[in-house]
């Protein structure tokens, strides 16, 4: 886990995380978070995303043109809600996350579906191949963004993984990755859009506590990622407690995505075009890609 020191060095880099960086230097009861999937980050994930349901519908129509049987693993699936959407449109969904938190917060907001929750590492070959051949998975699917938390060198394990699972698989039927991607023209949505400016979010967690989170997006093109730096605050009375984390989200495209599947030898099927609707990239350019493994 990075320091206050190490996220400070990576603070500075960028000018625009000025305040920030002051934060960590000052601010006593500070906890650091390693990602958006811990403590009060998880609520303002949610908080975010509760009115966000297109890029279920778009994954979820897509499944429904299939006219084959359906088991699907949600990979990343947080606190469940494409899981949950899928089941309640009559596919076979299965969530998997590495995050306890998240697989804990799934199972309880969908109690009816709890054992469909799977703690697990999509890095990790043995696990990865165990869920999939036990639960005869045929798709594997994500939420917008969720392919983002990939970096390079763990986007090419994630295709190796796929490979060989599908390759060994006990039966012998077709696999399909549907994964929803940013199009190449939404890197001129990204520059355009995300600057560095700052931006406050109210919401409350599972107790009702009412939190702030003060939040920031930058586009570094030179590393093709989203930067967010982001400190959620306590404000309840009798109560001071910070939480911080800076995460780098690495912006995938369709034509890399595509350039990754094919040099593992998979097919893109099809390409069905969309749009951000709703949340931080309202209206950036989006596809939903669908590849044969």
């Amino acid at each position: 886990m990075r320091s206050s020191l190490n996220i400070i060095d990576e603070l500075k880099e960028y000018r625009q995380f000025a305040n920030f960086q002051r934060v960590l230097e000052v601010t006593d009861n500070l906890i650091l978070r390693e990602s958006f999937y811990e403590g009060s980050f998880i609520h303002f994930i949610a908080d975010l995303n509760r009115d966000v349901v297109w890029d279920l519908e778009l994954v979820g129509n897509s499944l429904k043109d299939k006219k084959v049987d359906l088991t699907v693993l949600d990979l990343g699936c947080g606190d469940g809600r494409l899981t949950k959407f899928l089941n309640k449109n009559s596919i076979t969904c299965y969530g998997l996350d590495y995050s306890e938190d998240q697989i804990k917060k799934a199972r309880e907001l969908q109690p009816k579906i709890s054992r469909n929750f799977i703690l697990g590492n999509v890095l990790d070959f043995e696990d990865f191949n165990k869920i999939v051949n036990d639960k005869d998975i045929n798709v594997i699917t994500t939420t917008a963004g969720t392919l983002n938390c990939f970096n390079d060198e763990q986007l090419d394990v994630l295709f190796s993984n796929l490979k060989k699972t599908f390759s060994n698989k006990r039966e012998k039927q077709k696999g399909y990755l549907y994964f929803p991607v940013f199009s190449d023209e939404s890197v001129n949505f990204f520059e355009n859009n995300f600057k560095g400016s700052y931006s406050v979010h109210c919401f409350k967690d599972h107790n009702e506590r009412d939190l702030i989170a003060w939040t920031s997006l930058l586009y570094d093109v030179s590393k093709k990622s989203l930067l967010q730096p982001t400190l959620i605050s306590n404000v309840n009375e009798g109560e001071l407690e910070h939480e911080f984390s800076f995460t780098i989200d690495r912006i995938w495209t369709t034509s890399e995505i595509i350039t990754r599947a094919q040099s593992y030898g998979f097919k893109v099927s099809s390409i069905k075009k969309s749009e951000v609707k709703g949340g931080g990239a309202e209206n950036a350019p989006f596809n939903l890609i669908i590849i044969e493994i």
